[in-house]
């Protein structure tokens, strides 16, 4: 194969599963500092607002419940790899993938909300 073809195929099928994994990358370590704050200073925070308890509860529920997480992550590779497969346009997988980040998009934004939470 030419150089052009290989850059289109990586274009066409492995850019939005790479764009993917940086994101749940980048949820996952923003959780574990999350916790590691929470932990760390027993939940206890200069500001505890109505948004902290919420954004607190929202990561306890998603740690004791990694499993669920994974599910997730899992369904959203395999639905943009069947559309992949099923040879549908380049936007119709973007728009899936983003639709189906929205929930982690709100997770992320609780876990930097805690991550830069000032202590005592």
């Amino acid at each position: 194969m030419k150089i052009a073809a290989i850059c289109k195929v990586i274009n066409r099928y492995a850019v939005i599963h790479i764009c993917l994994c940086l994101f749940f990358l980048s949820c996952w370590i923003s959780q574990y500092i999350a916790v590691f704050k929470m932990d760390a200073f027993s939940r206890q925070f200069l500001i505890m607002n109505d948004k902290t308890l919420r954004c607190m509860t929202l990561i306890d529920l998603v740690s004791s419940h990694t499993w669920g997480l994974i599910l997730y992550v899992l369904l959203v590779f395999a639905m943009v790899l069947f559309l992949q497969t099923r040879r549908r346009t380049q936007w119709i997988c973007w728009l899936t993938a983003t639709i189906l980040c929205i929930p982690l998009m709100f997770y992320l934004d609780a876990c930097a909300y805690i991550s830069g939470k000032f202590i005592y």
